[in-house]
């Protein structure tokens, strides 16, 4: 055999090794994504099973939105539970005011009040919550959410709930706690 052979039996023994690699990478990849349910290009591993509650009211005031009384509001409490119980909860509170300078002074007393109540009235953490203000023109917003584990009877008040209990961990006797402080509530999955 000649150099020039030897050189082109290398390239193709090289060609047909790329080629049987490639193919076994794309065979295992198809093999590897026929094993695992998916939606929307995510896979999904765990076994977890999630429901939540959708509770709504609106008569309650927030204890960081006294300060300037709103022409209509809605309060919206959003919880999801998975196999171990009371996973997150969210606070929601959608305002609207007689005009956006009041809107703007709302914001402003509100996210004051938010961290002076934290800090000085419940002894906690300013950031043991996640939380936001969101203003457009007569409208605002104020969403806090929390991992269950952090919501102790002390800060029930953020979720609008009273701190004489402890929060309820499974999804009936959550619902059961708003609506006997008149929420109306419904399950979700």
């Amino acid at each position: 055999m000649t150099d020039s052979n030897k050189k082109v039996g290398k390239k193709v023994g090289v060609i047909a090794t790329c080629s049987v690699l490639f193919v076994a990478v794309i065979v295992l990849a198809i093999f590897g994504l026929l094993n695992h349910e998916s939606s929307n290009d995510v896979a999904i591993t765990n076994q977890t099973h999630y429901t939540g509650i959708v509770c709504e009211n609106s008569s309650l005031e927030h204890p960081v939105l006294t300060d300037y009384t709103p022409v209509s509001f809605k309060n919206t409490i959003s919880a999801v539970f998975s196999d171990d119980g009371l996973s997150t909860i969210t606070y929601q509170y959608d305002g609207i005011y007689s005009s956006a300078e009041e809107a703007k002074d709302a914001e402003a007393f509100a996210s004051a009040d938010y961290n002076t109540i934290l800090a000085k009235e419940y002894n906690v953490d300013i950031n043991i919550f996640s939380h936001n203000f969101r203003r457009d023109n007569q409208s605002l917003s104020l969403t806090i959410t929390a991992r269950a584990e952090d919501v102790t009877q002390r800060t029930l008040p953020y979720f609008l709930l009273d701190n004489n209990i402890s929060l309820p961990k499974n999804a009936e006797t959550l619902a059961k706690a708003y609506k006997n402080k008149g929420f109306s509530c419904q399950e979700t999955k």
